[in-house]
């Protein structure tokens, strides 16, 4: 592998695991954040309808009151409203609401739903009645009823009260539940964020102890080579710029050594040439101290046959 795809490599390993602790990071920030508002979109509904059933319960008691009081048609209009508005929260909870003990709360108030209408119905014919015959209405003659509306109301209320808290205390626990999995989820991303950086480490020491043994044996190897060890070689296996560049100098050091063997034997031819040659002139000069020799004796004999020659003239 190339250098530079090994750094490539390294690189795109540690990027990913940067950002897959980054994408851990958003997914459980955005749970954190869903959690939240899931928990605000089931319970907050369920909150406002319960604190409506209360209130609706308590102004239709109320209108019916002020009906059977001063029998005013727009109270018993609004009883009626009052009633229906009650029956649209008690809808909304029981679309929302999905806990066994908020059930039987809700089914308790539309039981008493159901009697507070019975009742209002009841007060509503007894006061119609009596205004029709007499011209006038005595709530003392349906203290019953009235202690029942009284009752069924209170009971309404008691229960929205109930709801209400419960409600909010399983949002409260489903809140805690949330922050207690975001620690988590913040704790498994900081162990991951912890192994990452171990591992970019790993593979960044293991990417920097490849290039350095490579380096070092190049190194040693060049050492060798001042020294005239021609022998060596580099021992670079790798596959990468660097071991590209030790087989150049694997070839270098196999041409040098060529070199350096055909300058060893174009020495030793030089070498022998010169001894020959020195043979040679040691043979001429040999040859010449023997041909000055004859020279020196033959003018030696010359100077004697002259002499000999003039001494014989002389005698004559």
């Amino acid at each position: 592998m190339k250098l530079t795809l090994k750094l490539i490599v390294g690189f795109i390993a540690v990027s990913l695991l940067v950002g897959f602790v980054g994408f851990l990071g958003l997914y459980a920030n955005k749970q954190i954040v869903n959690n939240l508002e899931s928990g605000e979109r089931h319970f907050g509904p369920i909150v406002v309808a319960s604190n409506e059933v209360s209130s609706y319960a308590k102004r239709a008691e109320g209108h019916l009151m002020l009906y059977i009081t001063l029998h005013n048609e727009t109270d018993k209009q609004k009883v009626n409203s009052r009633i229906e508005s009650l029956r649209n929260q008690t809808s909304i909870i029981d679309e929302a609401t999905t806990n066994p003990q908020a059930r039987e709360i809700l089914s308790d108030i539309i039981s008493k739903t159901d009697e507070l209408q019975s009742v209002a119905e009841s007060l509503i014919y007894a006061h119609d009645n009596e205004m029709n015959e007499t011209g006038k209405y005595d709530p003392e003659n349906d203290k019953e009823l009235i202690l029942k509306l009284n009752k069924a109301s209170s009971a309404i209320r008691e229960d929205g009260v109930k709801l209400t808290e419960l409600e909010t205390r399983l949002k409260a626990e489903q809140e805690e539940t949330a922050k207690k999995n975001a620690e988590f989820l913040y704790n498994v991303i900081l162990a991951i964020g912890v192994v990452a950086v171990f591992v970019a480490l790993i593979i960044g020491y293991f990417i920097a102890k490849n290039i350095t043994n490579s380096v070092m044996k190049l190194k040693n190897f060049t050492d060798d080579i001042g020294r005239g060890k021609f022998d060596t070689k580099t021992e670079v296996k790798s596959k990468d710029e660097i071991g590209e560049l030790s087989e150049a100098f694997d070839k270098m050091v196999q041409n040098l050594k060529r070199s350096q063997e055909d300058v060893r034997n174009y020495t030793k031819e030089l070498e022998k040439s010169k001894k020959e040659l020195e043979s040679k002139i040691n043979d001429l000069e040999q040859y010449k101290k023997l041909t000055v020799g004859r020279e020196l004796k033959m003018v030696e004999l010359k100077k004697k046959i002259e002499e000999l020659e003039g001494k014989l003239k002389e005698k004559r």
